[in-house]
Order: C-alpha cells, then sequence, then structure tokens
C-alpha cells in the first residue's frame, strides 16, 4: 500500500476523520492479536500505528501480518528504536523528538536506521514528535531522558511544531499522558490516535497551530 500520506491529505482536504490505534507489541501477546484484531475491524478505526519505547522483542513482523491480513487497514510503524522497523508494515512515522534536546533522539536513531529504510519498501513520512505534560511521567520521558513541554506554554509548543515544518516534517504529533484537549486537538483534525494504555495521542498537520493557537 502506497500513497499513504496523500490518503490522509485527500481526507483532510475533505474534511473526513481518521482515526489510528496505537498497539505497543510490548505489551500484546500473541495469542490475543487475533481477538484484537476482531475488535479493531470492528470499531471506527482506518489506520494501525505499531511501536513502543521500550519494544526489543522478535514478534514484530508476525505482529504487523496477522494485523494486516485480519483487518485489511494500513500499518504504519511507530518507532521508538531502529530495530522495530519492519517490511512487513505499510509506512513508518519517521519521528524525531523535537520537544526534547537529546540528540539520540533527534538525529542519531534516523542514521542508524538508513541501511534498513533503503532495503524497505515502506513509506516514509517525516514526523515532528512533541511531548505534552501531562502530569505523569511517561515511558517515551523516561526512555529518552527528556522533558515535556508544558501545557500552558502555548508559545514554545507552536514554535517547537513550526520549526519542524521548516524543517520539512509532513505531520507533527502531540502526545500527552494525561489528556488531549478536544477543542484544541480534536477539531478539524484529519488523522488522531486512539485512546490505548491510559494515554491519548492526538496527530496534526502542521497547519494545526496556524488555525488553532489563539484557541488554546
Amino acid at each position: 500500500m502506497k500513497n499513504l500520506y496523500q490518503q490522509i491529505l485527500n481526507s483532510k482536504a475533505k474534511n473526513q476523520k481518521l482515526l489510528a490505534i496505537l498497539i505497543d507489541p510490548e505489551k500484546v501477546a500473541m495469542e490475543n492479536v487475533l481477538n484484537l484484531s476482531e475488535k479493531i475491524q470492528t470499531s471506527l478505526a482506518t489506520h494501525i500505528f505499531v511501536g513502543g519505547s521500550t519494544f526489543s522483542g522478535t514478534n514484530l513482523d508476525e505482529l504487523i501480518a496477522i494485523l494486516k491480513r485480519k483487518t485489511q487497514l494500513p500499518v504504519l510503524i511507530f518507532p521508538g528504536h531502529p530495530s522495530q522497523i519492519s517490511n512487513e508494515a505499510d509506512g513508518i512515522l519517521f519521528l524525531s523528538l523535537l520537544s526534547g534536546r537529546n540528540p539520540e533522539y533527534l538525529i542519531e536513531h534516523h542514521i542508524n536506521s538508513v541501511e534498513a529504510l533503503e532495503k524497505s519498501n515502506l513509506e516514509i513520512i517525516p514526523t515532528g514528535y512533541l511531548l505534552i505534560d501531562g502530569g505523569k511521567e511517561t515511558a517515551v520521558q523516561r526512555v529518552s531522558q527528556t522533558q515535556p513541554i508544558e501545557q500552558n506554554n502555548i508559545e514554545l509548543a507552536y514554535k517547537t511544531a513550526k520549526a519542524g515544518e521548516f524543517l520539512g516534517k509532513k505531520t507533527n504529533l502531540f502526545r500527552s499522558r494525561k489528556w488531549c484537549q478536544p477543542t484544541c486537538f480534536i477539531r478539524n483534525d484529519s488523522l488522531c490516535f486512539a485512546k490505548h494504555q491510559n494515554s491519548i495521542d492526538c496527530g496534526r498537520r502542521h497547519s494545526f497551530y496556524e488555525n488553532n493557537s489563539r484557541s488554546l
């Protein structure tokens, strides 16, 4: 499956909402994948994201293959490490943790991913990743050793997202452990991420803050 990003843009132009389910392979037992697939198939989900902050297992290819076969939905890798690249997926969100200043998550992991990505058929979507403080430390904070942007620091969040746009990021992904304010993050979004493991993830085109900065 190709042109995933263009499909997202097409949906945005038509004001169609898209919903992605984020699955952490470390928290899903393989014997439960078929049942999970059935639940996803009967949901409103349009995409599946697979990845986690600490996953280092060997069942990633099998997991993605089953999800694709049973749900018929596009699967994108939501990587926490270069080892999480799988050619079974349709695409990958090439994440840069812009809210932090750890070079490992800004560029180092990306360099280490080049060889595997060049050999793959994955659609690569450059994505800015911003952590927003939800009042509780997340696995991403702990693993990346970075601090999130404070919820009330709208100017910093806006400038960080805008800098990501200027750097060529096609999407900006905002993540808060506690909440995702519906009036600011969900309204007019073309792609949102479902609640999973007590977190809410919201995907956003770079025009988000251009159109909604005052409402924040």
